[in-house]
C-alpha cells in the first residue's frame, strides 16, 4: 500500500504505518461479509468499484467515504495492483441530514 499527504490527513496514519499493511487496517467493521464479497465481484469482473463506505481513522473514530477501486493489470491481462481514491464524506451527509429534518419539520 502507498499513501499520500491527504490519505494520512483523513486517516490520521503516517505512510510509515500502512506501507505493506492489508486496507484492512482502515475497516471499521460496519460492513458484513457479503457486501465485501459483492464489492470484490465486482470490482474483479468489471475492473473497477465505487461506492459508499464506513472506516475508521487512525484514532477510533468511524466515517463515511466515497471510495473508487481501479483495476491495473498488464499486458497479460494479470493483476498488478489496485488504485483506490476516496473522499471523507462526514460533512456532505451531515449537511444532507439536517436539510432532511428541516424538510420534514416544515410539513
Amino acid at each position: 500500500m502507498q499513501v499520500n499527504k491527504a490519505f494520512s490527513d483523513i486517516t490520521g496514519y503516517s505512510s510509515d504505518e500502512v506501507i505493506g499493511k492489508n486496507p484492512r487496517v482502515l475497516q471499521s467493521g460496519q460492513e458484513s461479509a457479503d457486501f465485501y464479497r459483492a464489492m470484490w465481484k465486482t470490482l474483479l469482473e468489471t475492473g473497477c468499484w465505487q461506492g459508499e463506505i464506513m472506516d475508521r481513522r487512525k484514532s477510533g473514530e468511524i466515517y463515511p467515504k466515497w471510495l473508487s477501486i481501479a483495476v491495473v493489470r498488464n499486458d497479460q491481462g494479470d493483476i498488478t495492483n489496485y488504485i483506490a481514491l476516496f473522499s471523507d464524506i462526514t460533512e456532505r451527509k451531515a449537511s444532507f441530514d439536517r436539510i432532511q429534518h428541516l424538510a420534514i419539520t416544515m410539513h
